[in-house]
């Protein structure tokens, strides 16, 4: 969320270098209680006057010297709380008090504004804090009431072959857009192959004329394609429609919610297109599963289906787990344990060479079923046929498991499917009630957080190319 940076010194000094890089721990103890001690005596000194029942006197809580700043941010205020740099202990002492005059006033206007990202009210919240900044500045109250940044970060650019990007002191979010979804990944400089320091002045004054950066874009619009076409078969207002696709290294791929929307997660490492098509599974059963009944609440009949269908194909002969895609001339074993050969017959590692655990539960069941079907319908048909010689009941099973992940593909045909009988509706919703909650990470935090709200992503709030 948005922050202020302020003025800095003009050069770097070695020392703040060698801090910066090196700084042992015992070092970074003592920086940080100077720090401290020196903002103590700045914020004593008085920032706002009282000359109308209008005006407000300015109060603020210590600010933080922070080390992790990177040396060009001296100063910066976020959500209300005042940070200090490295070098904000270099600058004269008239520098220092005019830095932390101006991030006081930045910090009352997040406090008491509303929070407006927008770019006017970044450039109203700089011009605030500059303009009343001074020895006897006066703040009106109402400009203060006005919308305001929680952070100001420098703001999202374009910048082909990104449809947008932001920019920050380590790292940066690249985002390709889809018709309903945007699809967003996070990248280290060192993942740009950028070293010259600073590395987002290098990212940003430079055109990017990678390779590696157009294969990203291209391959993001397909899982964009991907999601857009899964988000058609579900309702606008469900939360459970996917939003955002977010590609990071640090958390395992999966389907979550965050800020009432669904949120497809993609380990960097894997196949970023099929892992769409698998999540997005996710997605389409659990509207059904959350909001598919009467009055757009509870177990809807596709989930209820789905969930049955799980259960007897469950009681199928087991059979050895498969580890590589499926080949006709040397199909996999049917003799050993393992997993019951209906629930195996449609796992990911089939059809697309890896991942799945189609056995779990009916969601995984699900998700990996409707991918293939919609990705490889004509491999998912010779795998079925095969798992059938190890038990003849996959026959029948098969043909009502194709009937209803043809109807899964058509909002108006799931209306019609038929509702489960009595008799096997309680073995349907035990085994939905047993599938556990879809985590929420609206308050995730790390490169995932910044992924969700890229405007809480650490930066400068300029940056000047030479």
């Amino acid at each position: 969320m948005p922050r202020s940076t302020r003025a800095r010194p003009s050069r770097r000094p070695a020392v703040a270098r060698q801090a910066e890089r090196v700084l042992p721990k015992v070092g970074r103890t003592l920086l940080r209680a100077a720090g401290n001690r020196a903002t103590l005596r700045l914020l004593r000194s008085p920032v706002g006057g009282r000359t109308s029942s209008t005006a407000a006197q300015l109060r603020a809580t210590l600010p933080v010297f922070d080390p992790r700043l990177a040396y060009e941010v001296a100063g910066l205020t976020d959500r209300g709380r005042v940070r200090f740099g490295v070098s904000a202990l270099f600058m004269p002492p008239e520098q220092q008090l005019e830095l932390a005059r101006h991030e006081r006033v930045h910090s009352v206007h997040q406090q008491l504004g509303a929070e407006g990202p927008g770019a006017a009210d970044r450039t109203r919240a700089e011009s605030l804090a500059t303009s009343c900044s001074g020895a006897a500045g006066n703040v009106p109250l109402a400009v203060l009431l006005s919308p305001a940044p929680s952070r100001l970060c420098f703001p999202k650019q374009q910048k082909p072959p990104w449809d947008g990007v932001w920019i920050g002191n380590g790292a940066v979010i690249g985002e390709v857009d889809g018709s309903t979804t945007q699809v967003r990944i996070y990248l280290a400089y060192e993942d740009l192959k950028i070293d010259e320091l600073p590395e987002y002045q290098t990212y940003h004054c430079r055109k990017d004329r990678s390779k590696e950066a157009k294969k990203m874009v291209a391959t993001m619009r397909k899982v964009a394609a991907v999601v857009d076409a899964i988000n058609a078969l579900i309702p606008a207002n469900s939360e459970a429609r996917v939003t955002l696709v977010a590609i990071t290294r640090t958390e395992a791929s999966g389907f979550r919610f965050a800020n009432k929307h669904g949120l497809i997660a993609i380990e960097t490492k894997e196949d970023w297109v099929h892992t769409a098509a698998h999540e997005g599974g996710h997605a389409l059963l659990e509207h059904h599963t959350l909001f598919g009944g009467a009055k757009g609440k509870g177990f809807g009949t596709l989930a209820l289906r789905v969930a049955d269908l799980f259960v007897r194909l469950g009681a199928t002969k087991p059979v050895p787990v498969p580890d590589k895609k499926f080949n006709k001339r040397s199909p996999p074993s049917l003799k050993g344990g393992g997993q019951p050969a209906g629930l195996v017959m449609v796992n990911d590692s089939l059809w697309a060479g890896s991942g799945g655990h189609s056995w779990d539960n009916a969601h995984e069941f699900f998700a990996s079923a409707f991918a293939a079907f919609r990705r490889e319908p004509e491999l998912l048909k010779a795998i079925v046929k095969h798992y059938t010689k190890a038990d003849p009941a996959i026959a029948a099973l098969s043909t009502e498991m194709f009937a209803i992940l043809q109807a899964a593909g058509d909002a108006q045909e799931v209306a019609k499917l038929a509702a489960l009988p009595a008799t096997a509706r309680a073995g349907a919703e035990q085994e939905l009630q047993r599938i556990p909650p879809t985590p929420d990470w609206s308050s995730k935090g790390g490169a995932m957080g910044y992924l969700i709200d890229p405007t809480t992503l650490p930066s400068p709030d300029k940056i000047r190319c030479p």
